[in-house]
């Protein structure tokens, strides 16, 4: 006799690979500099002993190596709420603060995509269909779309930070007059002022402010964590990871992007209109190799004329072969690397030139 199977709760799973998503999700192979799973007791205040909010099915480990020969996955994590309201709810929300602790160092990693899935109003409230992906980023993915409320939690974030790095604790840091942001379109001014007992307010020119309480972040560690008040009844948690300093900032992880924010005095900022902007680099000119692999076959050689769209040449990744074509009509200069090398990623395959007549409508 089949009795009715007992509903539970919900389960949210989240596969992790060693991916780029920004670059059409191509592998990502190297080694895990540093990896710390995300445990129950971090991400859910409640858990205790006997409770199990969150699985972490891996076979890695910190040192370990993601190869080009084998799939990328670095592990499938689970997390459940109880039955009731909002069930799903929280299982996504302990799901973003699981992926938010998730320390992957060495390589690239999907958890920028996973988390923009679960910020997606169609996903929130589970209007899903096999075509989600494709309706809803025909265009590919670009990067997590960060709303104003996230763009001053960052500013904040990177602020803090930068001057508990400089100061040597949060407690240390001294009241700053600063601008923070990612690039020079998006700087915002900010009141950095001390309160004590690891907390810390930044203020904004239009007078809101979030407060940073309870702040977590040691200067030889990599997490930070605050608790997050604003304007009227607002409250958020806030998780982000420290990657490194910058010249001029500090570079950090935040729902699951990377990002460079930039921190200046008010005399940097003015100065910084005066500097040139930095020109792109033309790949064009160039193919490259976008993921480490096998180069399996090259289809051209030196003084060839080719075409846009034409191939280039072949390569092979986690058991998948990928035509590299041309992106212009071009002629081939130089065949750099042979049928039968391992490159890695961004390693030179062919050079080309422009044709003379483009060369001189350009």
């Amino acid at each position: 006799r089949c009795w009715p199977v007992p509903y539970k709760g919900w389960s949210i799973e989240s596969r992790v690979y060693a991916e780029d998503p920004l670059r059409g999700f191509l592998p990502s192979t190297g080694n895990l500099q540093r990896y710390v799973e995300p445990t129950n007791a971090l991400i859910d205040a409640d858990a205790t002993t006997d409770t199990q909010r969150i699985r972490v099915d891996s076979g890695v480990f910190e040192g370990s190596e993601i190869s080009m020969y084998y799939d990328p996955m670095i592990c499938k994590l689970i997390t459940f709420a109880d039955a009731g309201e909002n069930s799903r709810a929280k299982a996504i929300e302990l799901m973003n603060r699981a992926l938010d602790h998730y320390l992957i160092r060495g390589l690239s990693d999907n958890i920028c995509f996973l988390r923009e899935l679960y910020e997606h109003p169609r996903f929130t409230s589970g209007e899903l269909s096999t075509e989600f992906i494709d309706d809803e980023y025909k265009d590919g993915f670009d990067g997590i779309q960060l709303n104003d409320k996230q763009r001053r939690e960052l500013a904040g974030i990177g602020a803090t930070m930068f001057l508990a790095k400089t100061a040597g604790s949060v407690d240390a840091i001294n009241p700053e007059v600063l601008f923070c942001g990612t690039g020079n379109d998006d700087m915002v001014k900010v009141h950095v002022a001390p309160r004590g007992d690891n907390s810390v307010r930044i203020s904004f020119e239009d007078d809101e402010y979030l407060d940073f309480n309870d702040v977590n972040f040691q200067v030889h560690n990599s997490l930070f964590e605050a608790v997050v008040k604003g304007d009227g009844d607002f409250v958020d948690s806030a998780v982000a990871q420290y990657f490194d300093m910058l010249d001029d900032g500090v570079k950090i992880k935040f729902m699951g992007n990377s990002y460079d924010v930039a921190i200046r005095t008010e005399k940097q900022q003015e100065y910084s209109k005066y500097m040139k902007p930095k020109i792109p680099l033309d790949t064009s000119k160039f193919c490259l190799s976008p993921m480490p692999g096998t180069l399996i076959s090259v289809a051209v050689q030196p003084g060839d004329v080719v075409e846009s769209g034409q191939e280039i040449a072949v390569v092979e990744a986690m058991k998948m072969q990928n035509i590299l074509r041309a992106e212009k009509k071009s002629i081939v200069k130089s065949v750099v690397a042979e049928a039968g090398a391992v490159l890695q990623l961004d390693q030179l395959i062919v050079e080309f030139e422009v044709p003379e007549q483009d060369a001189a409508e350009v």
